[in-house]
């Protein structure tokens, strides 16, 4: 089990490694001021909800929609086929997190096993360790791009948790292993009292294990671009790895992902805005303006045009 344990943060550190290797312009990053990560919350959610019905953005919901719909379809055949398979290849079907300790009412779990592993890849604790690494290297080395990662990871994680919360409960749908019927029921707007009693019952769809491993690697390739050729590799392969396992432990239905993956990609974007000014628009040389003038001469009413150049 520490090995384990160890596997994950020693992944989930490494993240702060590349960091140490800074790029021409690093100098240029200003230093987000630590209160932003939460005044700045209801401007990146409007900004989230701009990007995610704009007009550039039909294609990707027909995508989603349509993705949505087919792994719906066929629901019920993946998460047999999954499990099936999670037994042959001795990873179970069950969930082996399990609590270390506890920070007052709140038991901390951590993975026992390669399939628990797998699981928390997705887990808050894997994707905070990830921004704390970050921010803590940054603070120290006074490296304000690895700060501004950090503290844009943990704004994104909150505004997208937002959205994933409300997006659950209007839903309602059941996770697998709670099943009363095939592909799951929907049973949108449970109380808060019903939802917080019995919550594999409603919160299916979407994957918020998903959206917040696709939120922190959009948030990792857009402030360090230079490392895209193997950071998007990781995230396909980290993905299919979490993706597999929550179907084959019975936390998620594969149609939960589509909308996860959308959602953590749009929130990602706008969070890794967090701090950066927006360039001005450049001015043309050759860029005039023009004015038309009443002017009265010699008892007569003229008009004169003035050109600036």
């Amino acid at each position: 089990m520490k090995k384990i344990i160890l596997l994950l943060f020693t992944v989930s550190f490494a993240f702060s490694g590349f960091a140490q290797e800074q790029s021409l312009d690093a100098a240029n990053h200003e230093k987000i001021k630590l209160s932003s990560v939460i005044t700045e919350l209801p401007s990146t959610g409007l900004k989230s909800l701009q990007m995610g019905f704009s007009k550039e953005s039909l294609p990707y919901w027909g995508l989603i929609i349509g993705s949505t719909a087919l792994l719906y379809e066929y629901d019920e055949d993946i998460y047999a086929d999954t499990q099936k398979n999670g037994r042959k290849w001795g990873i179970g079907n069950g969930d082996n997190t399990h609590a270390l300790f506890e920070i007052g009412p709140w038991p901390v779990r951590f993975p026992t096993d390669a399939g628990s592993a797998m699981y928390f890849l997705g887990d808050g604790i894997t994707h905070f360790s990830i921004a704390g690494s970050m921010i803590g290297y940054g603070y120290f080395s006074e490296n304000n791009r690895a700060y501004n990662t950090g503290l844009q990871l943990v704004h994104g994680m909150t505004v997208s948790t937002v959205f994933s919360q409300i997006l659950k409960r209007a839903t309602g749908r059941e996770s697998p292993y709670v099943k009363t019927q095939e592909q799951g029921a929907w049973r949108p707007f449970p109380s808060i009292s019903e939802y917080a009693n019995n919550t594999p019952s409603y919160d299916a769809m979407p994957s918020g294990h998903v959206m917040t491993a696709t939120m922190t690697f959009t948030v990792l390739i857009d402030n360090y671009p230079e490392y895209e050729y193997w950071l998007r590799p990781v995230e396909i392969t980290w993905l299919t790895l979490l993706g597999w396992q929550m179907v084959n432990n019975g936390v998620h239905w594969a149609s939960d992902y589509p909308l996860g993956i959308a959602l953590g990609y749009v929130c990602g974007k706008t969070a890794s805005q967090l701090g950066k000014k927006e360039k001005p628009q450049e001015t043309s040389d050759d860029t005039y303006s023009w004015s038309v003038m009443p002017v009265y001469k010699n008892g007569m009413m003229l008009t004169q045009l003035v050109v600036s150049f």
